[in-house]
């Protein structure tokens, strides 16, 4: 019923049904945890929609703490929360934060997915743009190199994902002054774009520059402690 009213547009009823799952899911006692913490988990995503982040940030901690009552520190359904975490502080441009999320998701999908899983991709694709917004060309390289070898070892040579990668590669390369791996980079990818018949490359489109960078020093006291509290 929440999320009907939600795609109604109708938040207060949606949250107010929300809740009562949770206070029902809650008391019923460690068997239904789970769908408790999945309760509050979406009442933090409503939340947002608003843009009641201290509310929401409130909504997901509370989930985050429930699935610990109930779920290895490592379950993949941990994974849901520590994204809606991530969209927020990616917003206040807190990536650092952001990062420690992913990193924490990444760890999590580590150990309970097949190493060449899709959501592994998407996962250190995410992890790469996070280090390219901080400057952190090598490692940021690293993580769309890695997406790569996935992608390279479960889809066609002409995959669109693909060749997403090979674009995201070749923009650190040239930010590194790197022009033989650049240009090596853009030959690949120009050609898969030719194979699939894409009108407009994606080498011909203006390569964006960096513009959100971070003082990586400068994380605050919360912050910190938020970092603590997602590597339970």
């Amino acid at each position: 019923m929440g999320r009907i009213y939600r795609l109604k547009g109708e938040y207060g009823r949606a949250l107010e049904y929300l809740d009562q799952a949770y206070t029902t899911h809650s008391k019923a006692g460690p068997a239904r945890l789970v769908n408790a913490a999945k309760a509050m988990n979406a009442m933090g995503t409503f939340r947002k929609e608003q843009d009641n982040i201290p509310q929401a940030i409130g909504s997901f901690e509370s989930a985050l703490k429930t699935y610990g009552k109930t779920l290895q520190a490592s379950h993949p359904d941990v994974v849901g929360v520590l994204i809606n975490f991530r969209n927020i502080y990616c917003e206040q441009k807190e990536f650092t934060v952001a990062l420690s999320c992913f990193n924490r998701a990444r760890r999590i999908y580590d150990r309970n997915l097949p190493s060449n899983h899709p959501n592994i991709t998407i996962l250190l694709n995410n992890i790469g743009n996070l280090y390219q917004q901080q400057s952190q060309l090598d490692l940021a390289l690293n993580a769309y190199q890695r997406a790569l070898a996935i992608y390279e070892n479960i889809l066609p040579p002409n995959h669109p994902d693909i060749v997403r990668n090979q674009h995201n590669i070749s923009k650190i390369y040239i930010m590194l002054g790197d022009q033989k791996n650049r240009n090596f980079q853009l030959k690949q990818a120009t050609q898969c774009d030719l194979d699939i018949k894409n009108p407009f490359p994606e080498p011909m489109r203006t390569i964006r520059s960096l513009s959100d960078t971070m003082d990586m020093s400068n994380i605050s006291d919360s912050n910190m402690k938020f970092i603590e509290m997602i590597n339970f």
